[in-house]
């Protein structure tokens, strides 16, 4: 993708995958046709508008010397620091390093967190991990940012008009090579503030317990093909798989109830609630342990109050009548109309960032 950086900003993306050159991780027709999730896109736009150019490393060192200022942050969840250091070498001040990926999948960069973060001014990462982050770095909490705050006002409860209950996550394992790093890793430099065990696997045996009941749906991508390393659950997944939803907000809509567990259990590493609250389908939360830090305990349904036993679950589920699930509904529509909700958002992550940019081009 061709950019013109005559007069801007500049800003280096140092990524990783088939998109990290060429600019291509900023062209939306890109992400759309490979279907990339690239989260910086809507923060790319509004850059743009304030004269700040988001460009690949590969574009940058094409420039002809002298090179124009730039500055430069990192968005890829391996250890490999190459690229950042040949920036940093050429002048190039290193901003961030930003991760959003769990320990069980970018294994090797949590534990070499305290090299990679050295090099940066500010490190955005999960608060379980804030010890582990270097000390010439400035820490700030990661979050997953949602993009319902100017769209949704208010959750429906509808409570004898939705279906019960529902599990909306696409068919994925953690290799097992990655699964035993983390285990031996783990055992050797515990890391804190986490759970070594694989949410998706838990995922797994919820499906297999509630797939009991004809009330609960099972939606996402890939069920149809084999769960890796097992066919434990390949007949639950029969029974309740409904399909990929074309629309998941509207599908949570349907439901009083949904389960979000998060693919590995560490403090600060939250990336599901927020589309079951926006839902009003009160969630049925297993993940970050410190999850009452950064969402009211009132607005969800904490899984290890039950000792994480289905049958438990279960049956309170089925025994609530109205007036309690309505206080769930009320409990979560007080937090969407209060500050902590635009301060998990699309709009306060862009404006954040876009001020970081800003403040490092003051003369």
């Amino acid at each position: 993708m061709k950019v013109s950086i005559a007069g801007k900003k500049l800003v280096i993306f140092d990524i990783i995958g088939p998109h990290a050159r060429e600019n291509a991780a900023f062209d939306r027709s890109v992400a759309e046709e490979k279907g990339y999730n690239y989260s910086s896109l809507d923060l790319y736009d509004e850059c743009l508008k304030r004269g700040i150019q988001f460009i690949t490393p590969d574009v940058y060192f094409s420039l002809p010397e002298p090179r124009p200022k730039a500055i430069a942050v990192r968005e890829r969840d391996d250890a490999d620091m190459s690229m950042s250091l040949a920036l940093k070498k050429a002048g190039v001040r290193l901003v961030f390093v930003r991760s959003s990926e769990n320990p069980l999948y970018a294994c090797r960069f949590y534990w070499n967190l305290p090299r990679i973060t050295s090099h940066f001014d500010h490190s955005i990462v999960m608060s379980g991990v804030k010890d582990w982050v270097s000390p010439k770095s400035q820490f700030h909490p990661q979050y997953t940012p949602h993009a319902y705050y100017q769209v949704v006002k208010e959750a429906k409860s509808n409570f004898h008009k939705k279906k019960f209950i529902t599990l909306i996550q696409g068919n994925i394992r953690t290799h097992w090579m990655r699964r035993l790093y983390v285990g031996v890793m783990n055992f050797v430099k515990p890391m804190p503030n986490f759970v070594n065990r694989e949410g998706y696997r838990d995922r797994l045996e919820a499906i297999k317990y509630f797939s009991q009941y004809p009330d609960f749906d099972l939606y996402g991508r890939n069920w149809d093909k084999p769960v890796r390393y097992t066919h434990t659950y390949d007949e639950a997944i029969r029974k309740s798989w409904r399909g990929a939803p074309d629309d998941k907000p509207a599908t949570l809509k349907q439901y009083k109830f949904s389960l979000v567990f998060e693919n590995s259990y560490l403090g600060g590493y939250v990336q599901y609630i927020n589309d079951s609250l926006y839902a009003g389908s009160v969630p049925i939360y297993w993940g970050a342990p410190d999850i009452a830090e950064m969402y009211p305990a009132n607005c969800f349904i904490d899984f290890r109050k039950f000792g994480c036993d289905f049958t438990r679950l279960n049956e309170y589920l089925r025994a609530m009548d109205e007036s309690e699930y309505n206080g769930y509904i009320d409990n979560i529509n007080d937090w969407i109309s209060s500050p902590a909700a635009y301060a998990r958002s699309k709009e306060k992550y862009i404006s954040d960032t876009i001020n970081l940019f800003e403040s490092y081009f003051i003369n």
